[in-house]
């Protein structure tokens, strides 16, 4: 099998051309070529792309939501510190735009400053899938019994 060496220092960068391409092509590069872009200078296209929001149902809109996910990954792994402080900003949102398989990267056990805005954005009733994800991976102790009480009012069990 023939092994190429690319010398990257003599490709053109690809931030300098990313947003030029049409979102399927952002997202597989973002998805399954994310080895070979990888780096400092994809962090402000990532910013951009995770900033950026779906507008109506076209599949473009499916394609930027996908897209703002796999930045905010992205983001994380370049750049930890403000991954982790974005996605605990969009943990705190009732409506977040991200999916749950971004909202649980973070490799924290227990997340106890957001166990009430958990519970709090689930009893709201907005996008229940995903606060009953987070509450499923972080949630423990006093407020996993509050919970308990929220469903099963929620469920006319109890008055």
């Amino acid at each position: 099998m023939l092994e190429l060496n690319w010398d990257k220092s003599k490709l053109p960068d690809v931030a300098s051309f990313f947003n030029d391409l049409p979102p399927q092509r952002q997202r597989s590069l973002l998805e399954s070529r994310w080895r070979r872009i990888a780096g400092d200078s994809m962090l402000p296209i990532l910013r951009q792309l995770y900033r950026k929001r779906p507008e109506g149902n076209s599949e473009d809109s499916y394609e930027i939501s996908e897209i703002n996910a796999l930045a905010l990954k992205r983001i994380y792994e370049l750049a930890p510190e403000e991954g982790r402080r974005l996605i605990i900003a969009e943990m705190r949102r009732p409506n977040p735009s991200v999916g749950r398989q971004t909202l649980t990267i973070l490799p924290d056990e227990t997340l106890p400053e957001l166990d009430s805005v958990f519970v709090d954005n689930f009893e709201k009733g907005k996008n229940a899938e995903i606060h009953s994800a987070l509450i499923e991976w972080r949630v423990a102790g006093e407020r996993l019994a509050r919970l308990f009480v929220v469903l099963l009012h929620s469920f006319h069990f109890v008055n």
